[in-house]
């Protein structure tokens, strides 16, 4: 568990309480994204890709770092295009877009109706089905079990990043953007929001 500051950008999962859909997908926004259940969650099974609240108002685009440092738009929701070099469609559809903290906690909602960003206790739920103590999972920092090798995906293209997919959750090593503006750990790592706030300037995280 990592905390983060808010004009900084990471990926953003859906969850939802309800059983998965029959169909194992959820249209949203003009796509199909592919869903999983693991300890009695569902999941989406793909980083989100939106520019869209919920209610259909866009969510402005930056992707040029100067503005990006600048703190653009000050205090408000943004998204940028995954990868490097960025408008890469290609990295799009793969690893998804990379949101800042305030698109995760605004009102309108970025997922669909019925899901939500998931909770620092739903993560922490999610954690303990995939075997970590609960005492850990409310802890801070490294984990030091294997919660990672279950979500991960093993892809040929990626040397370092290898898993198991046990459970279909098909984590892809997305990376992040700094609250600078410089984009990360694209094909190394990968960080996910929650909607929890850790303090006045900061939300929980999970990577």
């Amino acid at each position: 568990m990592k905390w983060i500051f808010p004009l900084a950008a990471i990926l953003l999962p859906c969850w939802a309480t309800a059983q998965c859909p029959a169909a194992g997908s959820v249209r949203f926004d003009g796509y199909d994204y592919r869903v999983t259940s693991v300890g009695g969650q569902c999941w989406f099974a793909e980083n989100l890709r939106t520019t869209h609240f919920a209610n259909g108002e866009a969510i402005p685009v930056v992707d040029a770092p100067d503005l990006w440092d600048a703190g653009w738009p000050a205090n408000g929701p943004a998204v940028v295009r995954a990868g490097t070099p960025r408008r890469r469609e290609d990295l799009r559809a793969r690893y998804g877009l990379y949101y800042n903290g305030h698109v995760a906690v605004d009102a309108r909602g970025v997922c669909p109706t019925g899901w939500h960003v998931p909770s620092h206790e739903e993560w922490i739920t999610l954690e303990v089905a995939l075997g970590c103590g609960e005492e850990v999972a409310r802890g801070f920092g490294f984990r030091g079990g294997n919660q990672g090798l279950l979500l991960r995906i093993t892809d040929p293209e990626l040397e370092q990043w290898v898993g198991l997919d046990a459970f279909g959750w098909g984590a892809l090593p997305g990376g992040f953007r700094t609250a600078d503006g410089e984009d990360f750990n694209l094909g190394d790592s990968n960080y996910f929001w929650s909607s929890t706030s850790r303090s006045a300037k900061s939300l929980y995280v999970r990577g």
